[in-house]
């Protein structure tokens, strides 16, 4: 897992937040319009009050979910993702349906199974592409588990999870309108399609009254958003870690029975999602700081999980100690309800790749980051065999 240059090249925010939380850690951009909160005690008490930070501000520029059979928009605050309690609990109830144990294993399962048809593929070449060639094809198996689709759906719902992921970037093509429509219109169909698990559970539902057919499309969107990138993400920042100490390397090498704890620490150190954003229902006190009503509040996860109040160095990694609860999931009525199938995906990937394959390195030429402040990870992240392995 050595490497002779860095793999990240883009500047780390760390320093900044570290400025942050000592000199500022709640503070008003005027230019952006936006108040700044970086302490971890700070940034956990707005997620966990919904009552006074409200998430309706998210999703604001998303594309409209319309009903199949009529066109009617969704409102943005009746979605999963910009709703409130005690709406936001009525709608991620039938999503924490789709994660009940026995369907988490059902995921594992297939998992591994995609996992075995990769790793056969991977040692017949010389390097091989972590992204495109490992992390996707799993969450593509993972996701149609979630849904309860079977292997003819496999080509569709990597069709789905690409076009969800071009939602989240930065820059969206001019065809990226007619591909979302075009993704509606085919979880429509799935859905109906459905046997009792997975979008057929969204689907019934529907037919009791619980939810419309948009919340239907909604959820599995959201789902799908949440999925696309953040689980590519989190194995190309367990990778960098391991590059970055080789120790960790050995350990794991040594002890696979580490990774999960290994997961833990790189959620911490290098959270895929660096930020979230709230605003105001009322003025309101922060900190010390009073926060008029109507304003939008920003929350630095990536700082939070680097608090030196709460983990002491950031630079400090034990594997063998039990690591305290950090927000890379967030927290509140908002922490992300996949939680279990993103520690599962990470976990399964980063074993079959430390202890199934032959030895590699990272080649760091050819990593490419990230580039928006939100998000951290790698798009592009390639390994080669060394040559004694082989």
């Amino acid at each position: 897992m050595m490497t002779t240059q860095p793999l990240r090249t883009l500047p780390a925010p760390y320093p900044e937040y570290a400025r942050l939380r000592r000199d500022r850690p709640v503070f008003h951009d005027a230019e952006a319009g936006v108040w700044i909160v970086s302490r971890f005690e700070d940034v956990r008490t707005v997620l966990r009050d919904h009552r006074h930070f409200s998430s309706c501000v998210l999703g604001q520029d998303n594309f409209e979910i319309r009903a199949p059979e009529d066109g009617a928009v969704l409102p943005n605050e009746e979605t999963l993702l910009a709703s409130d309690p005690p709406r936001h609990d009525a709608l991620r109830m039938h999503v924490g349906r789709l994660f009940a144990p026995e369907r988490l294993v059902a995921c594992e399962a297939a998992a591994c199974r995609e996992l075995d048809r990769v790793v056969v593929k991977l040692v017949q070449d010389s390097r091989f592409e972590i992204v495109q060639d490992v992390c996707k094809p799993v969450v593509a198996a993972v996701m149609a588990s979630v849904f309860g689709l079977d292997a003819r759906w496999s080509a569709c719902v990597a069709q789905w999870l690409q076009v969800s992921g071009q939602c989240n970037a930065r820059s969206r093509p001019a065809s990226l309108k007619a591909s979302f429509d075009a993704m509606l219109d085919e979880i429509w169909h799935a859905a109906a399609h459905c046997p009792d698990a997975g979008l057929g559970m969204f689907m019934a539902a529907c037919r009791r009254g619980e939810v419309d057919a948009r919340h239907v499309l909604d959820l599995t969107v959201t789902l799908l958003k949440g999925g696309a990138d953040t689980t590519t993400y989190l194995v190309g920042n367990v990778l960098a870690l391991l590059a970055e100490q080789p120790c960790l390397a050995s350990d794991i090498r040594r002890d696979p029975t580490l990774i999960p704890a290994l997961v833990e620490a790189s959620l911490r150190r290098d959270s895929p999602v660096q930020l979230t954003v709230r605003v105001t229902t009322a003025d309101v006190e922060l900190a010390g700081h009073r926060i008029p009503a109507n304003s939008r509040v920003m929350l630095l996860l990536g700082s939070a999980n680097r608090d030196e109040a709460v983990f002491g160095s950031e630079d400090d990694i034990h594997l063998d100690r039990r690591a305290k609860s950090h927000l890379a999931f967030g927290a509140g009525p908002h922490r992300c309800p996949g939680v279990a199938l993103a520690r599962m995906q990470g976990r399964v990937i980063v074993h079959a790749l430390m202890t199934r394959l032959p030895a590699f390195r990272l080649v760091p030429e050819h990593a490419r980051e990230v580039e928006l402040w939100a998000l951290r990870g790698f798009d592009h992240l390639e390994a080669e065999f060394l040559a004694s392995s082989r």
